[in-house]
């Protein structure tokens, strides 16, 4: 195996990886009775402080994309809490899940040169985004929906700061959590003397604050630094097709046909996505040697890359 070819290999399961981590949190928001902002502050807190070890904080330097992710990822923690507490699990995530349309509409002003051949895959995403949402009562309650949807926006714009800010994964996910707890935190309507949870839900905001804030969001900045931002927005979409799964063995609230249908939609979007670009990478793989040792598919602009240990 080249190392071209180990390192895209890599960023695919670092992608796959994260995805699978991240859609413990629906089930696991299920599983806790409590506001959003005190879920959402203790789960930041504990996985800001789970990395702090690791990171490093003294290398962190005023830029410009630092600010947008930290903006981006405080909305994007805050309201994927808020929207799957207030509608469905399945409608929180497959509205979030619009994440990869969005990095396509704000990226595409940079890449000019854009294969039209990505588009399709896209397009069957959203319509198995489209069959989920088409269920009259799929939602508790539309104000949760529209926050949901606006999570979509903000993860894209995560994703793509991510691969563009200039600190190591763990060291810019750690900052990001840390940010998003003290926010939410002081949001708590009745201040932090109200916070009360029994050991079960303890237990599952740990596992929330490891697991999804910490770990998933880690793999996901380190996958970012190997392949587009794209390609893994593409990748995450394993998320919203586990998330409901997780929710119905925990809190028994199961998927409706139009859910189903809808997943299958979006796996074979994520199939098609993957095709497509094998097909592409082959088919220009000796013209194309630089971009793929970047982890880049062919008519993507490279990513900055970092070396493996600053992850």
């Amino acid at each position: 195996m080249s190392a071209q070819e180990k390192t895209y290999r890599t960023g695919v399961l670092l992608a796959l990886g994260g995805a699978l981590l991240a859609s413990t949190g629906g089930a696991l928001i299920k599983s806790v009775s409590m506001d959003p902002f005190t879920l959402n502050a203790l789960r930041c807190l504990i996985g800001g402080a789970v990395l702090l070890p690791w990171a490093r904080l003294r290398e962190i330097r005023p830029g410009p994309w630092l600010p947008v992710l930290l903006v981006a990822y405080i909305h994007t923690l805050i309201g994927f809490v808020y929207g799957t507490s207030h509608t469905t699990a399945a409608n929180a995530i497959a509205l979030q899940a619009t994440a990869p349309v969005w990095v396509w509409l704000l990226t595409l002003p940079l890449h000019k040169g854009r294969p039209l051949k990505l588009v399709p895959p896209l397009l069957v995403i959203l319509a198995g985004l489209g069959i989920m949402l088409s269920e009259p009562a799929g939602g508790a309650s539309r104000w949760g929906d529209l926050v949901a949807l606006s999570t979509g926006f903000s993860l894209a714009v995560v994703q793509i700061s991510l691969s563009r800010v200039h600190l190591p994964a763990i060291s810019a996910v750690c900052v990001s959590n840390l940010s998003a707890g003290l926010v939410s935190l002081a949001l708590i309507p009745e201040g932090v003397g109200s916070i009360s949870a029994t050991g079960q839900e303890w237990v599952a905001i740990l596992l929330f604050g490891t697991m999804h804030s910490a770990l998933a969001f880690v793999l996901i900045a380190m996958s970012l630094k190997r392949l587009p931002v794209t390609q893994v927005s593409i990748l995450g979409m394993a998320e919203p097709l586990l998330n409901p799964m997780w929710v119905y063995l925990v809190a028994s609230e199961a998927p409706s046909l139009h859910g189903l249908v809808g997943w299958g939609g979006i796996m074979a979007g994520i199939l098609l996505d993957s095709l497509v670009r094998r097909g592409m990478a082959d088919k220009a793989r000796p013209a194309t040697t630089d971009a793929c040792a970047a982890g880049k598919t062919p008519g993507e602009e490279p990513v900055r890359p970092q070396a493996l240990e600053e992850a």
